[in-house]
């Protein structure tokens, strides 16, 4: 499986579920972020497995960057005319970029996103696919992952900070949506999991705490390695 067709696969999935006339760029790239996210507390890997930077609108997907800028030096050239295949990127009133889907994406089979990918992105989407900008940066910006990386990027403005880590994308804070219906022992496990510590630690953490995810084997059945849907409208 390569990784960049499955972010645009993502992404082609987003502009077609949520019913908005006009995607940007600090859109899409958020609600991946957020999709990522819920699918690393509760799975231990994210849908993209994309390499994330701070930035000034928070913790942006480099790889997922490049498909929306259509960067033909940073894409393999299949990729890249993948892309322009399937999306519309073009100015709109306000002199930004958006993207729209071409009609042959709607009947394009995500066949790279597995059962618990679409769970995620359904949830992104029915969640917070109706915030404005404003609103999706703003909750990005209450991670530790990116608080760290603030004073350098307000003191150096349109800079990338440093990397993001994998193992500090499990942060949450109180009342965070991404993190509801989790305790701390399942995000403990996911992480182990991310980091491929011993899995029977995890499995004794969730036969203990007695959670609502069925069991550890059935969590590992369905992680992004797990069932591939073909989804069509």
């Amino acid at each position: 499986m390569n990784k960049t067709e499955k972010i645009i696969q993502t992404i082609c999935y987003l502009l077609k579920s949520i019913k908005k006339k006009q995607l940007g760029k600090v859109h899409l790239i958020k609600l991946l972020f957020f999709a990522d996210k819920y699918h690393l507390l509760r799975y231990g890997g994210t849908i993209s497995e994309d390499d994330y930077y701070a930035m000034v609108n928070g913790p942006v997907a480099s790889t997922a960057k490049d498909v929306l800028d259509l960067d033909a030096d940073s894409l393999d050239s299949f990729y890249f005319k993948m892309v322009k295949n399937l999306i519309v990127k073009k100015y709109n009133d306000n002199g930004y970029y958006h993207y729209t889907l071409k009609e042959k994406a709607f009947d394009y089979d995500y066949d790279l996103l597995s059962e618990t990918d679409v769970e995620s992105l359904n949830f992104v989407i029915k969640n917070m696919g109706s915030w404005n900008k404003t609103q999706l940066v703003e909750y990005s910006h209450k991670y530790p992952e990116w608080i760290e990386h603030e004073k350098f990027l307000k003191e150096n403005p349109g800079a990338r900070s440093g990397k993001i880590y994998l193992e500090d994308m499990f942060s949450t804070f109180k009342g965070d949506i991404l993190a509801q219906g989790l305790t701390e022992e399942d995000i403990k496990c996911s992480k182990e999991l991310a980091l491929g510590q011993e899995e029977t630690d995890c499995f004794n953490i969730y036969e203990q705490a007695a959670i609502t995810l069925n069991s550890f084997h059935s969590i590992m059945a369905k992680r992004s390695k797990g069932k591939r849907l073909v989804l069509r409208t």
